[in-house]
């Protein structure tokens, strides 16, 4: 996490502020230099998740590709600085996709430009052409792109189409 990445998080807050009560994944929460639950009201329900232990992680997932949680379950699903240090990127985002309530918002920031930082492994760097494919196939549908610097970020809703779990 850095400074950057903290900003970029508040003003997309400032922009879709959760209400009260609103549940929240953080997939990729570990505490490494920062961590976006400061940024979010007490009145939330958030619940960091990583595959380790650590300062900030609510919920240890081994499997990155497969989290404890039932369908349609989070109305807010958040990623910064983790997408790189996935190898299998499609099976994160549908992962993603298939927590997150139908038609709730998705944030993924990524950065395009950056030095190599293994967290434990650093596979990718994710232009936005890159990242609409991804939000594509897992069933999301983008609601907006940029390039703030080094990093991509896309926020987009789950639409239904093309999630093919249980309970659609």
């Amino acid at each position: 996490m850095n400074l950057k990445t903290m900003q970029i998080m508040k003003k997309f807050l400032f922009a879709y502020p959760p209400g009260p009560g609103t549940t929240v994944a953080d997939i990729g929460s570990m505490d490494v230099n920062g961590s976006y639950r400061e940024l979010f009201p007490g009145n939330v329900i958030y619940t960091g998740i990583d595959i380790a232990a650590g300062n900030g992680v609510d919920v240890v997932s081994a499997d990155p590709y497969n989290y404890p949680f039932p369908d349609n379950h989070f109305d807010l699903v958040i990623s910064g600085n983790t997408l790189e240090h996935v190898e299998d990127m499609k099976d994160f985002m549908k992962e993603a996709s298939r927590i997150l309530k139908h038609g709730k918002l998705i944030f993924i920031s990524v950065p395009w430009k950056w030095p190599k930082h293994s967290y434990p492994i650093d596979c990718w760097r994710v232009l936005p052409d890159g990242l609409i494919f991804l939000f594509r196939v897992s069933g999301i549908d983008l609601v907006e792109v940029k390039m703030i610097q080094d990093d991509t970020i896309l926020t987009g809703h789950t639409v239904g189409i093309g999630r093919k779990h249980e309970g659609q």
